[in-house]
């Protein structure tokens, strides 16, 4: 058990002044991924190392994005390492053997946050899930659906929903974005 202080400064130089002069990198699993599971600005700052581990030392971490989507709550626009949880972010997202459900779920719940984000975090969330449309084409159906708005009285996403894969974001609209113009 260490301090939150400390944690913090640990894990802030971890992934460039640790990780690269360690003989066995990987045994710092253990740490990273109960930092992970701490939640708040420890996981945040646990990302970095954790995806050294992943890219670059074949780390597997069945629930990571389920992880990675649960950090997405309203106090993510106010932190001090929003920049760094983003930037990493828009790593993990970037892949495109990822399931469009996924993708989907992140946008919608970004989007969704975005209704009670401060302006300034808006300028940055605006390009990130246009970007994330560019990488992810079939996620474009929250955009544009065949049969036109008319086929939803209702929302179907589940903002409340921990897994991503249940959430239904892919049958939802992104009508957040209509409301932030």
């Amino acid at each position: 058990q260490l301090p939150t202080g400390l944690y913090k400064k640990v894990l802030v130089i971890m992934h460039d002044s640790i990780l690269p002069y360690m003989n066995e990198p990987t045994l710092m699993i253990d740490f990273l991924t109960v930092a992970y599971g701490i939640g708040g600005a420890i996981s945040l700052l646990a990302l970095n190392g954790l995806f050294i581990l992943i890219h670059q030392h074949n780390l597997e971490y069945p629930d990571f994005y389920k992880k990675l989507y649960s950090l997405l709550d309203p106090s993510i626009y106010h932190v001090k390492y929003r920049a760094r949880f983003f930037h990493l972010t828009d790593l993990f997202l970037s892949s495109s053997h990822l399931p469009a459900y996924l993708v989907a779920a992140f946008i919608k719940r970004l989007s969704r946050l975005a209704l009670t984000a401060p302006p300034e975090a808006l300028l940055m969330i605006i390009p990130f899930i246009c970007n994330l449309f560019r990488r992810h084409p079939a996620c474009k159906v929250l955009v544009h659906r065949p049969n036109g708005p008319e086929d939803m009285s209702e929302d179907p996403y589940i903002m409340e929903e921990e897994d991503p894969s249940q959430s239904r974001a892919l049958q939802s609209s992104l009508w957040e974005i209509q409301v932030c113009q």
